[in-house]
């Protein structure tokens, strides 16, 4: 099991707690019939083994989920202006309450499908059943199969969640936790603005979909363990599906304002093919770089390109034998200096930065192929180090302001690492005082037997006068007690 890091969050895939947890982990659990079954062998005595498989609860075994599990829907019931970009979803006391009764184990990929999944339809395509009677103990759905979503995909839209402590715990017994887990259901679909929807929980298998609708699967169906409802992209468009609500509710989602839809809003626009780019001449460098013969070559051109560029716009490639001659001799040029220094030399020469040379702590610019690979490109391509000198050049005139900056960074990580102590040592004052608490209660607990043998030896003395026949047994019971 993996292990957090205090103060972390983390997400799983997938979690299940007990003993068909350990089974799916070790991968002995098969399925049989609609349910997971772990082989069991038992043996009296000194008797033949006998095989007896453990079955594990299956979807044809629910008919229903406490409502209790539920600590969290997003948005919440009745909601009038939920955000049409955001995905509403359902959290769950329980973190392994999606995938407590999947009969199927993980995948070769440790993908596995949840029992149950999250589905949001509009409220003009949904049609909703309250229940009539015992034997239809479920609010029925009837949708649209057009409407749902893949159910292929139902395991990627399912989660736990945990959060470790200042102590550090594997991630079984953060499960364990209470408040500390959780498991989440994420529905799979796009929301309309100003438009009414209804969530509803429901099985993702026929089996599960049948015994929530009071009805009894087959064998064949139990075997088969088929989706609830067919691929939505196969189905026609009038085919139709009645699924069991296990929890649903209504919500109303607001206007379209966020980024994205302010993002589709814009339109492109023609723009010139020069646009992005720029020339330069690098026939006279300086510093010796170029041979004579390269001297006013029109091949000496160099384009760079910026960040934004035309659709399809080509810029002109460097001639390849231009660009190595260039960049070797540049690297000669960055790294005369600490040769001349590594020679003895008194007097320094200043030449061109070697930009990025302080992160892996080296002053010269390695040769091809040899690391830091990044550090040779960073300071050998022109177009690169044009960007580092620019930026460069912005530290220098801002660097008054970056200072604060940083200083205001550095007091904000103290103030999170006092927090983080104060938490830390909270958490070791509980679990003190509850060790001393369950001490104090254990020692309370034999001070009141006492107390109460005492009260009722006083009352039998009471009632038992001298020379009774009650009086002569309680001298009895008190001398074998003794």
């Amino acid at each position: 099991m993996t292990m957090l890091m205090p103060g972390s969050l983390g997400m799983l895939s997938w979690a299940r707690q007990g003993l068909a947890g350990d089974a799916l982990v070790n991968k002995t659990a098969v399925t049989q019939k609609g349910r997971l079954e772990l082989p069991v062998q038992l043996r009296v005595n000194s008797n033949v083994n006998i095989n007896m498989p453990v079955r594990f609860f299956g979807p044809a075994d629910v008919t229903g989920i406490d409502v209790q599990q539920v600590i969290r829907t997003e948005p919440v019931a009745l909601s009038a202006n939920f955000e049409p970009n955001l995905f509403p979803h359902v959290e769950f006391d329980r973190p392994d309450l999606p995938w407590m009764f999947s009969p199927t184990a993980p995948d070769a990929q440790h993908r596995w499908q949840p029992w149950i999944t999250l589905i949001v339809l509009p409220k003009a395509a949904a049609q909703i059943q309250m229940p009539e009677d015992a034997t239809h103990p479920l609010p029925r759905v009837d949708c649209p199969v057009a409407e749902l979503p893949s159910l292929a995909e139902a395991w990627a839209w399912a989660h736990a969640q945990v959060a470790q402590g200042a102590g550090k715990l594997e991630t079984k017994d953060l499960l364990r936790s209470g408040p500390r887990s959780l498991s989440r259901l994420i529905a799979a679909r796009r929301l309309d603005p100003l438009t009414s929807y209804v969530a509803c929980v429901v099985p993702t298998y026929e089996v599960g979909r049948k015994a929530g609708l009071g009805e009894t699967p087959t064998d064949e169906e139990l075997q088969a363990l088929a989706p609830a409802w067919p691929e939505p992209s196969g189905a026609g468009q009038n085919a139709h599906v009645v699924l069991p609500a296990y929890y649903h509710w209504e919500f109303v989602t607001g206007e379209q304002g966020d980024f994205e839809s302010l993002a589709r809003k814009m339109t492109p626009q023609p723009v010139p093919d020069d646009v992005g780019e720029m020339t330069i001449d690098t026939s006279r460098p300086g510093w010796g770089m170029l041979p004579a013969h390269m001297s006013g070559d029109p091949t000496a051109t160099l384009h760079i390109e910026g960040a934004l560029l035309p659709v399809g716009n080509a810029v002109a490639v460097w001639p390849v034998n231009a660009q190595n001659d260039f960049r070797n001799r540049l690297r000669d040029v960055l790294n005369k200096p600490q040769a001349l220094t590594d020679q003895g030399e008194i007097v320094p020469l200043i030449g061109p930065p070697v930009y990025g040379q302080w992160y892996p702590r080296v002053s010269t610019v390695p040769a091809e192929g040899q690391k830091p690979v990044w550090l040779r490109e960073l300071n050998v391509q022109v177009k690169h180090r044009i960007a580092a000198g620019l930026g460069a050049l912005v530290v220098r005139f801002e660097q008054e302001a970056l200072m604060a900056a940083a200083w205001e960074q550095l007091a904000e990580w103290k103030r999170e690492n006092q927090k983080r102590q104060r938490q830390q040592l909270a958490e070791e004052v509980q679990g003190a005082m509850r060790a001393r608490l369950e001490v104090s209660t254990g020692a309370g607990l034999a001070l009141r037997r006492s107390l109460f043998a005492t009260e009722r030896n006083a009352t039998l003395l009471r009632i038992a006068r001298p020379g009774t026949a009650a009086a002569k047994m309680f001298a009895l019971r008190t001398r074998d007690s003794g």
